[in-house]
Order: structure tokens, then C-alpha cells, then sequence
């Protein structure tokens, strides 16, 4: 079973920023979910552990997806694409429920949009390389939380 990684970088009211990649290297993307509400359901992201992601159908998107299992006290957890998802109780425009998002690229929106949030790019053609990339079979996650403040290190071409 493929391995992928979703390494949780940076969080705020306008989103969870991250980084999803493949232990084999032939699949990376940038990641948009819901802000940390201690997995409330359609209002938080889910918590940080091991799933299993199953190609399913979804009635809501009415098309096959990967599917997230067994997450506690959630269900329909779902990959799809999306551009936004802040904190909408406090103004922020989503287009999630609790769900994942990809995209090629991330950045910061201020100036443009009423609440300051992160915008992802790309979406639809990085969920189409990603369902690609897992080809309907079952994919093994493992998400992980950076420490709050964290990120890696730039790479350094330095000795």
C-alpha cells in the first residue's frame, strides 16, 4: 500500500496550511483544511493520525473520491478540491467541511479578501494528479502536526 505524509505546517482562523507528499517521491501537493475546533464536526479538520483512504463514491460530489476511514467521531471525510477554508463563524469564507483539500501552490490572501485567509491554487488539477498518482487503490496516511510556530528548515546549499 502506497505511503503518503500530510505534514500540518502553519494554522490560523483563515485555514490549516501543509504539505502532502508520497514516500516514494513521485506525488507532493500543497494541502488547505479547516482551522484546530477539537474535530467538531463540519467546523474543524480532523485529528493528527494513521488512516486508511479508500476510493469511494460520494453522493455530495456525486463522482468517485478518496475517502478517509475511521476517523473518531466523524465520517464522509473526503480529498476534493478547494480553494479556501477559514473559520466561517468568524467570517472567513470555506469551501470545506472537515474534508482536504490540494492544490499546486498556497499564499497568503489579504489585501483582496474581507478576512485575510489562505487561498490554494490549482486545486481541481492537483485532486486530478493525485487521484492518478493512487489509481483507485486503497492509500495509507499519516497525518502529523508541526510544533505551533514551526516550520522546516530551508534547504541550504551551504556544507
Amino acid at each position: 500500500m502506497k505511503k503518503l505524509i500530510l505534514r500540518r505546517l502553519q494554522t490560523n482562523d483563515g485555514g490549516t496550511a501543509g504539505m502532502l507528499y508520497s514516500l516514494d517521491g513521485l506525488f507532493a501537493a500543497h494541502t488547505l483544511e479547516l482551522p484546530d475546533r477539537d474535530n467538531a464536526p463540519d467546523i474543524s479538520r480532523i485529528p493528527a493520525m494513521d488512516y486508511c483512504l479508500s476510493w469511494l463514491p460520494s453522493n455530495r460530489l456525486q463522482r468517485h473520491t478518496y475517502r478517509i476511514l475511521d476517523v473518531p467521531n466523524r465520517s464522509g471525510i473526503l480529498f476534493h478540491p478547494a480553494n479556501v477554508a477559514g473559520d466561517a463563524a468568524l467570517g472567513y469564507r470555506s469551501e470545506l467541511l472537515g474534508c482536504i483539500a490540494l492544490g499546486a501552490r498556497i499564499q497568503w490572501q489579504g489585501a483582496s479578501t474581507p478576512r485575510p485567509q489562505w487561498f490554494l491554487h490549482d486545486s481541481a488539477d492537483t485532486f486530478i494528479a493525485f487521484v492518478a498518482y493512487g489509481m483507485g487503490k486503497d492509500l495509507h496516511l499519516q497525518i502529523i502536526d508541526e510544533p505551533p510556530g514551526q516550520l522546516p528548515p530551508e534547504p541550504c546549499d551551504e556544507p
